[in-house]
């Protein structure tokens, strides 16, 4: 971990909607967009189903995020590596 990608190790309670809507645009907006985050695996668009792999651009540090946005339900996320 760096202090490039330190503010997503957090583990957040996500247990709604809102929450879940929070750490989706905290990825893809303070993350991806601004070059702090890769995607590696899967996709961070919204939709049904969400499977995603990040990596720190800077330290490689892994994060994973699965959820099912539907029902909003099934929602983990988590450093991996």
């Amino acid at each position: 971990m760096c202090d490039t990608c330190n503010q997503f190790e957090t583990p957040l309670k996500i247990d709604s909607h809102d929450v879940m809507q929070s750490l989706h645009d905290k990825l893809f907006f303070d993350g991806v967009r601004v070059g702090v985050l890769e995607i590696t695996d899967g996709d961070l668009q919204w939709a049904d189903h969400i499977q995603c792999t990040l990596a720190c651009s800077r330290c490689g540090k892994q994060f994973r995020l699965e959820c099912e946005t539907y029902h909003g339900g099934g929602v983990r996320f988590e450093v991996i590596q």
